[in-house]
């Protein structure tokens, strides 16, 4: 089963090679491109899905709440690795 990405994808793939696990607002701000971060964190749900980028939680911050971090899996590293 072969399957596709988006260029939105691609360019998270792309931003997670190059600077390593970010939160879904550092890679935002990286795009630069008026995206919501709703869309980022659909955009990594999609990719976690396609088993390319992982999650995991950070510490507790005082106000209770848990930053998301996320990076690239092996097979995330390998189709990256093989664009072009």
């Amino acid at each position: 089963m072969e399957i596709y990405f988006t260029d939105r994808e691609i360019e998270v793939l792309s931003i997670l090679k190059e600077e390593g696990e970010l939160t879904g607002y550092e890679i935002l701000k990286k795009m630069g491109t008026g995206l919501l971060l709703g869309q980022i964190y659909t955009t990594l749900g999609n990719l976690i899905n396609k088993e390319c980028v992982s999650r995991r939680y950070g510490d507790e911050s005082p106000d209770g709440g848990r930053k998301k971090h996320y990076s690239l899996t092996i097979t995330g590293e390998v189709f990256v690795n093989n664009m072009g």
